[in-house]
C-alpha cells in the first residue's frame, strides 16, 4: 500500500480521533513507566507524533522509521526541535548494525502484510537486555463485545469501513498476538491493557468526562487487557 496516501489519517481530519487521542497519548507514559534503561530507542512510524513527542528527550538516541514522506514532512518541526533522528524506509526495508535498549512499533502490526517478518526482524535489533514493545487494537474489548451483543457487529474480528480506511489489515487479540509473538522467537515479559472503554465513542463525548476519569478508566486498564481497546506487549528474545 502506497503510504503517502493514507497521510491525510495522521493529519488530525479523520473521524474516531476521540478514541485514537486518547491511546496514543496513553500508551507512551505505559512504556516508560516500565522502561528505566534509556540510552537508545528505535520507534516504528510516526503516526499522529504523539509517541515521538512523549518519548523526546528521554533517551539518548532517538531514532524513528516512517514509511511517508509526507508524515515527516508533517512533522519536521517536531523532528528538529527534539533532535528525533528520522529514517525514511518501510519497516521491511530497514537494516542496521546498531542495537537499541527500546524499540516500540506502536499500531504497527495491524497495517503490515507480514506481522511475523517484522517481530522476528526487530527482535535482531535489540540489545542483550533490551526489549520490544507492540501495541495494538484489540477485537475482543469491551465495547465491541457490546456491540456484538446489541447486534451492531457481525463478529468480533471484522473489520469495518472505518478500519479499512486507516489501512487495517487485521485485529489482534490476547490469544493471536500470543502466538505471533511465540512463533516470532520472542517471549512475552509483560501484557498490559490501554484504555478500559466502558462506551460508544459519542456517548463518551457527550457525557463530557474529565480528564482524570478519562485517566482513571486507562489506569484501571492496565490490568484488564482482554477488555481494553488495545494491549501492549513487553516482548525479549527466547534465547
Amino acid at each position: 500500500m502506497e503510504l503517502d496516501s493514507l497521510s491525510e489519517i495522521y493529519d488530525g481530519s479523520s473521524t474516531y480521533q476521540y478514541d485514537n487521542k486518547i491511546i496514543l497519548e496513553r500508551y507512551p507514559k505505559q512504556v516508560l513507566r516500565k522502561f528505566l534503561t534509556r540510552e537508545s530507542l528505535l520507534e516504528l512510524g510516526l503516526g499522529h507524533g504523539f509517541s515521538a513527542k512523549a518519548f523526546s528527550n528521554q533517551f539518548g538516541v532517538h531514532t524513528v522509521i516512517e514509511g511517508s514522506e509526507k508524515v515527516i514532512s508533517q512533522h519536521k518541526k517536531l523532528l528538529e526541535e527534539n533532535n528525533i533522528q528520522v529514517i525514511h524506509s518501510y519497516f521491511e526495508d530497514y537494516e542496521t548494525e546498531n542495537r537499541y535498549d527500546l524499540i516500540v512499533a506502536g499500531f504497527i502490526l495491524e497495517h503490515v502484510e507480514d506481522p511475523k517478518l517484522i517481530v522476528e526482524k526487530y527482535l535482531r535489533f535489540l540489545k542483550p537486555k533490551g526489549m520490544l514493545i507492540v501495541a495494538v487494537p484489540n477485537s475482543a474489548s469491551l465495547n465491541r463485545r457490546v456491540g456484538l451483543h446489541a447486534g451492531l457487529i457481525s463478529d468480533l474480528n471484522s473489520l469495518s469501513d472505518h478500519d479499512r480506511h486507516l489501512g487495517h489489515l487485521r485485529y489482534f487479540n490476547h490469544e493471536n498476538l500470543s502466538d505471533l509473538i511465540v512463533s516470532a522467537g520472542g517471549k512475552i515479559e509483560f501484557l498490559e491493557g490501554i484504555f478500559l472503554k466502558v462506551a460508544s465513542s459519542i456517548q463518551l463525548q457527550n457525557l463530557n468526562l474529565s480528564p482524570e476519569i478519562i485517566e482513571a478508566y486507562c489506569e484501571v486498564g492496565v490490568d484488564y487487557p482482554d477488555l481494553c481497546c488495545a494491549l501492549l506487549a513487553g516482548i525479549t528474545q527466547n534465547i
